[in-house]
C-alpha cells in the first residue's frame, strides 16, 4: 500500500498539467514531502483514495495565500487536504560552531495574523521541565570575560595536540549547548 501511494504521487507529478506558477513553485518540496508522509500507512491510504489528487493538493495549498506563504503552512496545508485533522508541529534548532540552540518559534510568518492554537493532550509526566535557556546579547564585561576564557582553552587546546601529537594519540573535544566542554 505505502508504495502504490508513493508510485501514484510520482505518477501525477510527472503528469502534471500547466499548473500556476506557485504550483510548479511548491511541487518538488510539497512531492518530496508527501512521499515520507506515506511511510505512514493511515496517510498512504489516504493519498490513494480516488478523490485526492497531486494537482488538487497544490491548487489547495495556494488557495488564499497571496503572495508568499511559510514552508510550514505549505505543509500544514498539503497534510490537511488528504487527511482534514492531520497536524504538522515545526521545530527550529539553529547551529553556532559545536553549539545546538533550541530556538522557540511556530514557523509562522510575522504578517500573518496570529492564529489561536489548540491545545493538545498529552499525558501528565511527573518530571518537570527545565525551562530553556533562550540566547541573551553579551554586555561588554560579558564579552571579555568570553574572550579570555576561549583563549584560554585555544591555549590548552594547542598544548594537548602538541602532546597528542608526541604521543600519537587522539582525543576528541565537543561542547554540548550550554558551552560545557565534553571529552569522547
Amino acid at each position: 500500500m505505502i508504495d502504490q501511494a508513493k508510485t501514484k504521487l510520482i505518477e501525477e507529478n510527472k503528469n502534471l498539467k500547466s499548473s500556476g506558477q506557485k504550483e510548479k513553485a511548491i511541487a518538488p518540496s510539497v512531492l518530496k514531502t508527501l512521499l515520507s508522509f506515506c511511510d505512514q500507512e493511515v496517510f498512504s491510504q489516504a493519498v490513494l483514495g480516488e478523490e485526492k489528487n497531486l494537482a488538487d493538493c497544490l491548487k489547495h495549498i495556494v488557495a488564499g495565500t497571496g503572495n508568499s506563504i511559510s514552508d510550514l503552512d505549505v505543509y500544514k496545508k498539503a497534510a490537511s487536504y488528504y487527511i482534514p485533522n492531520a497536524g504538522i508541529e515545526f521545530k527550529m534548532i539553529m547551529t553556532i560552531g559545536e553549539n545546538l540552540l533550541e530556538v522557540d518559534h511556530d514557523g509562522r510568518q510575522p504578517a500573518e495574523p496570529e492564529k489561536e492554537r489548540q491545545e493538545k493532550k498529552k499525558p501528565e509526566k511527573k518530571e518537570e521541565k527545565k525551562p530553556k535557556q533562550k540566547a541573551q546579547p553579551m554586555d561588554q564585561q560579558q564579552l571579555e570575560e568570553a574572550k579570555v576564557t576561549m583563549a584560554k582553552y585555544l591555549e590548552e587546546r594547542q598544548d594537548n595536540h602538541q602532546a597528542e601529537k608526541k604521543d600519537g594519540g587522539k582525543q576528541i573535544i565537543q561542547f554540548d549547548i550550554f558551552g560545557n566542554e565534553v571529552i569522547l
